[in-house]
């Protein structure tokens, strides 16, 4: 790493990885970082696409979810979990465990039913008193927190929202009185809200008013509002199952490091150096490498144009084995790309690979397509070392000072290790 005057490092393998003090204090809404180093404040200003992390491994990054939905903070701990499916016939998951939830997530509008009667409801949630709502009276207070108090996070006001067993069946019955919409709405004013607007927040958010009468989508300052719905399957009709999710969610960064193939060893932790505190060392230890240089792939989801965004990246590349996938002629690709609106579902480098294929005056003359319906799969290359890797190299690094710089850090099943 370069490590500069200021207190701060930047890496050299990746220069949009920075290394930053533990007293840093990260600020979105001017986007700086600002810490103290030799007496005198330093500071940085907070930028997309750039990764930051503190000597504990925790990395922060300043990340847009989708194009209408405000930029946040996104933090991830140093502490990952490593997930291994040993002896599993075909069809047992292995693969799905090792995918991203982000495909599965759409966007769509914030509903409101009547936005007068919503946000009268929106505001008697808002103006309740939360201090008498647990069942074990010393846990009772005199006066809660509100709703739009700055010590109040997002995540503790879902919290809030949520029944519990800890809650009185008064105030858990009261929750489920609450229509979900609206619960959705208080937690759309929660995270727009300043603390400047004071009571004057109702007036920020409005609808259109569509053919003399007030439309549903909610909106801020006239800018639509989105949120983010997960996909669940279809139903029989084949509509899509959705359900809505917390305003404070993302999916978790995912690293598949094995498939079907690999070799393993038993060795018992008393001779392992560079163990986390905790771990058991009267019991043996199960180390896993992967065996494989390509990677089986059965991209079920992939017969839903547009869907799959791994496995339609993967296809416009070359350099794939399928397996049990119809070739397409030139001829056949050139009529899906004539049929626009079809053609459009697909993602950007799909539709890109294709019309390129279509124009190339090649030897290749076959193209196969992800969205067929059938027993398919495809060998994928195993990728090798990316800037996620990269990432969680340094990051267990930092989180094992006191190994020699050379030590190979080990990575546990279930823990945050992984093999390097």
């Amino acid at each position: 790493i370069n490590v500069f005057e200021e207190g701060y490092a930047i890496d050299k393998t990746y220069p949009d990885i920075y290394y930053i003090p533990a007293e840093s204090h990260i600020t979105l809404h001017d986007q700086t970082i600002r810490w103290e180093h030799d007496g005198e404040k330093r500071n940085l200003q907070l930028q997309p696409d750039v990764t930051y992390i503190l000597p504990s491994g925790y990395k922060v990054e300043m990340i847009r979810p989708m194009v209408g939905r405000r930029w946040r903070l996104i933090g991830t701990r140093a502490v990952g979990t490593y997930c291994h499916k040993p002896c599993t016939v075909s069809g047992g998951g292995k693969s799905e465990i090792s995918k991203s939830l982000a495909d599965a997530i759409v966007a769509g509008p914030v509903f409101t039913a009547d936005i007068e009667k919503d946000f009268d409801m929106v505001e008697q949630v808002v103006g309740k008193d939360f201090g008498s709502r647990f069942e074990d009276p010393s846990l009772q207070k005199i006066e809660g927190r509100s709703i739009l108090s700055e010590s109040r996070s997002l995540g503790s006001v879902i919290k809030l929202l949520s029944p519990s067993r800890k809650y009185t069946d008064e105030y858990n019955e009261w929750l489920r009185s609450i229509p979900g919409y609206v619960i959705d709405i208080v937690l759309v004013v929660k995270r727009f809200y300043k603390s400047d607007w004071g009571e004057d927040w109702r007036g920020r958010f409005s609808v259109d008013v569509v053919n003399g009468k007030p439309g549903n989508e909610l909106k801020y300052r006239n800018q639509k509002l989105i949120s983010q719905y997960l996909r669940v399957g279809f139903e029989e009709n084949g509509s899509w199952r959705v359900f809505s999710l917390r305003k404070d969610f993302s999916p978790a960064m995912k690293i598949q490091t094995e498939d079907d193939i690999s070799s393993s060893v038993v060795v018992p932790a008393s001779h392992v150096e560079g163990l986390d505190d905790g771990v058991e060392t009267d019991r043996s230890l199960k180390f896993i490498l992967n065996c494989e240089y390509r990677l089986f792939q059965r991209p079920d989801e992939a017969i839903h144009r547009g869907y799959d965004k791994t496995t339609e990246k993967d296809f416009s590349r070359q350099g794939l084995f399928f397996s049990n996938y119809e070739p397409l002629t030139r001829e056949d690709t050139k009529a899906i790309e004539k049929d626009a609106i079809r053609f459009g579902n697909f993602t950007e480098p799909m539709q890109e690979g294709i019309a390129a294929f279509n124009q190339a005056n090649l030897q290749i003359t076959q193209w196969c397509l992800p969205s067929q319906d059938s027993s398919t799969g495809y060998l994928r290359s195993t990728p090798g070392i990316c800037r996620t890797d990269w990432i969680w190299k340094m990051v267990a690094r930092l989180t094992s000072q006191r190994l020699e710089r050379d030590f190979t850090v080990v990575f546990l099943k279930g823990r945050h290790r992984l093999s390097l």
